[in-house]
């Protein structure tokens, strides 16, 4: 399995789960480096052997570069970006796993057109629609149900992991602000993505306008 992760700070945290089992790997030709290891999930015989980088900064450009020399390196057979973003769901809290159905790159074919204020000019966003593997979302929408021992106990794992880094007060306050559930969920669903950091308000609009929730 091959992991992309877009920033070094979203790397931080896996990192702190794989630095003891994993070995790291230099590219002599570009002096980044790759992080391999094996998982074991509970249960299954065999483990999964996984190779993981982060990017260093956003952008599609910067992904796709990064994602094709993974795969040309190491072949997997699975290949996921995983990283933090905002949410506008209602239902999504902080902690909450969010599997993409869709993503929609909606600063693709953008295009510039005349604004209301004289000499300055807007960008109108344009967008693609990338869809993941129908099998993977199919898994995750069966996940509670088909495996609800497993599940049930990686929610129960990570609901602990939250209590040795923040304190009661601080849980508290974010349960008590409709923040974060007393236990992680697994959602699906559309996704934005691009490569600037914006205010919730306008990418709220960028997802209605393109039907994304």
């Amino acid at each position: 399995m091959g992991i992309i992760v877009p920033l070094e700070e979203e790397f931080a945290e896996l990192y702190k789960d794989i630095r003891d089992i994993c070995e790291t790997v230099p590219d002599p030709q570009t002096n980044r480096f790759y992080y391999r290891f094996d998982y074991k999930p509970i249960g299954q015989a065999s483990p999964y052997s996984c190779v993981a980088t982060f990017i260093g900064g956003m952008g599609a450009l910067a992904a796709q570069y990064h994602t094709q020399q993974l795969i040309g390196r190491y072949r997997p057979a699975t290949t996921v970006l995983i990283g933090i973003a905002g949410g506008v769901d209602s239902e999504v809290r902080i902690g909450d796993v969010v599997a993409a159905s869709q993503v929609d790159a909606y600063s693709e074919n953008s295009k510039s057109k005349s604004s209301r204020h004289a000499g300055i000019p807007s960008l109108e966003f344009g967008g693609q629609v990338y869809r993941p593997s129908a099998d993977l979302i199919n898994f995750i929408t069966h996940l509670r149900f088909a495996f609800q021992g497993r599940f049930e106990e990686w929610r129960r794992d990570c609901a602990a992991n939250l209590k040795s880094d923040l304190n009661t007060q601080q849980l508290s306050n974010l349960m008590r602000l409709g923040l974060m559930h007393s236990e992680p969920d697994v959602f699906h669903g559309h996704v934005a993505s691009g490569p600037t950091v914006e205010d919730v308000r306008l990418t709220v609009h960028q997802a209605q306008s393109h039907k994304v929730t």
